[in-house]
């Protein structure tokens, strides 16, 4: 299946969208790609956390934040 992956910034206004990319597989594997794109992303901290969700339809399968918590 095809996700949609976004690296998300806690503003005081809400939430900033700092980056997305698409991944195609198991579900699985994408939470692995998404774990290291956020550890991986310059300036990550706890205001920090990334969103997956199914591409065709934009439902939120899985969020994760750099403290570990899901």
């Amino acid at each position: 299946m095809l996700y949609e992956i976004t690296i998300w910034r806690r503003t005081a206004g809400g939430a900033q969208l700092a980056a997305t990319h698409h991944e195609l597989g198991h579900l699985s594997t994408v939470k692995d790609v998404a774990k290291r794109m956020l550890r991986d992303f310059p300036g990550a901290g706890p205001a920090h956390h990334v969103k997956i969700s199914e591409a065709h339809n934009g439902r939120e399968v899985f969020v994760w934040k750099l403290d570990g918590k899901s």
